[in-house]
């Protein structure tokens, strides 16, 4: 009988400690929000709305929503969209210390896909309807905290940025015969530090997706995601054909580690 206990009090404390470890999911910790309005804040507010419906924040702090297209946007490929979103109260304030909750790099992705494959009616100026696409969220680190602030979020809001591309092409007729050689050479380099940063870059992610809950993990993360964001801005600058070809080899390659 002693040995039976013995065993008994061994499984529950393994089980105590796979709970604690995040072995299992605490559902409890899932915070259910609704956005607070379906109105997108900032440079998006006449193009994008919220879909107004139920959402899920992870207990590891992510979020994925849907918005809709509702009116027309020129599309820039080298401007760099930003949305984040705010947790709020049942009263409409932001939920001390939940910190925000920011776009990942695909989701920059598919937002400028959205954008530049608009479908318009017959007339040529009327939005075909249902032109939707979800986006994913992550909290910024050290922010959210499952069991501190899922039972007090309620709902949320969108806010969005445009920046600009500062870049801009000077063409002279005097502009030396060496530019486009110069060109060509920091394309070449620059694929080769982007096929560098894509293999350090998934390496980092298959960590973190095997422990999502480290913390030194998800900041490394964090950074790297912001670092790929820039990197593949920076490729719209690579405009030599010749490259075209190993440069969408290398954004897929990131595209489908981090599906």
């Amino acid at each position: 009988m002693k040995k039976l206990l013995t065993i008994f009090g061994a499984i529950l404390f393994a089980s105590t400690i796979l709970t604690s470890c995040g072995g299992g999911e605490n559902k409890d910790e899932i915070a259910k929000i609704k956005p607070n309005k379906v109105e997108i804040l900032g440079d998006f507010a006449d193009n994008l709305q919220v879909i107004d419906r139920d959402y899920e924040i992870s207990p590891d702090g992510k979020l994925a929503i849907k918005v809709k297209y509702i009116d027309y946007f020129m599309e820039n490929e080298n401007d760099k969209y930003e949305m984040t979103i705010s947790l709020l109260n049942e009263d409409g304030m932001p939920v001390a210390g939940s910190g925000y909750f920011k776009m990942d790099d695909i989701s920059q992705t598919k937002l400028h896909t959205l954008l530049a494959n608009a479908i318009f009616e017959a007339d040529g100026n009327t939005l075909k309807k249902g032109q939707e696409e979800i986006l994913q969220f992550v909290a910024a680190f050290g922010a959210y905290n499952a069991k501190e602030h899922a039972g007090k979020v309620k709902t949320f809001s969108v806010s969005s940025t445009i920046k600009k591309d500062e870049k801009t092409t000077v063409s002279s007729a005097a502009e030396p015969e060496s530019s486009s050689t110069s060109s060509n050479t920091d394309c070449a380099q620059f694929i080769k530090d982007y096929s560098d940063f894509a293999d350090s870059y998934i390496a980092i992610l298959k960590k973190y997706k095997a422990n999502p809950t480290d913390a030194s993990i998800l900041s490394e993360y964090t950074e790297v995601a912001q670092k790929a964001m820039d990197m593949q801005r920076d490729a719209s600058s690579c405009t030599d054909p010749a490259y075209a070809s190993k440069l969408m080899q290398i954004a897929n390659k990131i595209a489908q580690a981090a599906m």
